[in-house]
């Protein structure tokens, strides 16, 4: 059993894009436009990944799901899934998904 199948507290939660989210990729890094906080933000690292992974789907992911398409066979462990819940509840709070 590896981390992601040991995981306790992963949400169960379908997490959508948001479609008439206005963003920009600049190099390594993507620029959102947050309308709750009337300013742009940069993002990167791992919540580029999650963003990515969810611009490939129509009808949005589990945090599960999410987490298993950024793994794609190395052996994930609990520090990366901390580092992943984390970008996937800072997209939530910035506007970039929503919850399903």
């Amino acid at each position: 059993m590896n981390d992601l199948e040991s995981a306790k507290s992963l949400r169960t939660v379908t997490v959508c894009l948001n479609c008439a989210l206005d963003h920009v990729f600049l190099e390594q890094e993507l620029i959102v436009y947050c309308p709750s906080k009337h300013g742009y933000f940069g993002i990167e690292g791992v919540a580029v990944e999650v963003f990515k992974v969810l611009m490939t789907s129509t009808d949005g992911l589990t945090e599960q799901a999410i987490i298993s398409a950024i793994d794609v066979g190395n052996s994930i462990k609990n520090s990366d899934i901390d580092l992943i819940q984390s970008a996937i509840k800072t997209l939530l709070d910035l506007g970039v998904f929503h919850e399903k």
